[in-house]
């Protein structure tokens, strides 16, 4: 594959005097540009998660999907069961 770019990636760079950047934005400047949960402080991850897939800073109604997403939804009691059970297993 010589001369072939096989793949690129420009998802965040670490500087040792600013420190690491997301897609150009600090730290402090993600924390203030994230949408943040109703009384939260912190962004929340779907925002971030956003930023590095799209390189936009998402809206409100952007990163809210998964909420509604996981209000609406329901698991199989089978799957419930399971994830107990792991975790009883895990944590003995």
């Amino acid at each position: 594959m010589r001369g072939i770019k096989g793949l690129v990636t420009e998802t965040s760079v670490l500087d040792p005097d600013e420190g690491i950047r997301f897609r150009g934005y600090s730290i402090p400047e993600c924390q203030k540009l994230l949408p943040k949960a109703p009384g939260g402080e912190e962004p929340l991850p779907e925002g971030l998660f956003w930023l590095l897939a799209t390189g936009d800073v998402p809206s409100e109604a952007q990163v809210s999907w998964k909420l509604i997403f996981l209000q609406k939804s329901s698991l199989m009691s089978e799957t419930i069961d399971n994830i107990d059970a792991f975790f009883i297993f895990l944590f003995r």
